[in-house]
């Protein structure tokens, strides 16, 4: 065994490995982290909304409670992840994009009407769960 541990030689890659400093932010598991904070990764936001655009795609076969029922599951994974970081306002952001997302597959198209049409509350009744109150779960 020792001899197979000596003939395994472990380098570097050099293409990825770096040496930066924290004032530049460093990428670690899905998160920039600073000196002082850390936040999500513009690539892990860009994924989130990439799985939110594929379960409100406005021709699926199939009504706004199956989609929310869908979409949910997707919203709490990613926001119980990534809310021991800086994220009071991204995540209110992303609420908001989420929500204009399913009112545009309740229309069937994108309108800019249809968000004083349908109503938060009326989502929230449907069951649509938010990022924003995975922190603060009183509110």
């Amino acid at each position: 065994m020792r001899e197979i541990l000596e003939d395994l030689e472990l380098t570097l890659h050099p293409e990825k490995t770096k040496i930066k400093n924290f004032s530049e932010g460093v990428d670690f598991l899905g998160f920039t982290v600073y000196i002082s904070h850390k936040v999500p990764r513009k690539e892990a936001v860009r994924k989130y909304k990439d799985a939110v655009r594929r379960a409100t795609r406005r021709n699926l076969p199939i009504n706004l409670e199956m989609v929310i029922r869908g979409l949910n599951p997707i919203v709490i994974g990613w926001g119980n992840y990534f809310k021991i970081a800086n994220v009071n306002w991204l995540y209110k952001g992303l609420d908001e994009w989420t929500r204009m997302r399913l009112r545009a597959f309740k229309e069937k198209r994108k309108s800019y009407n249809s968000n004083r049409r349908i109503l938060n509350a009326f989502l929230k009744n449907l069951g649509l769960k938010s990022l924003s109150t995975l922190l603060n779960p009183k509110w």
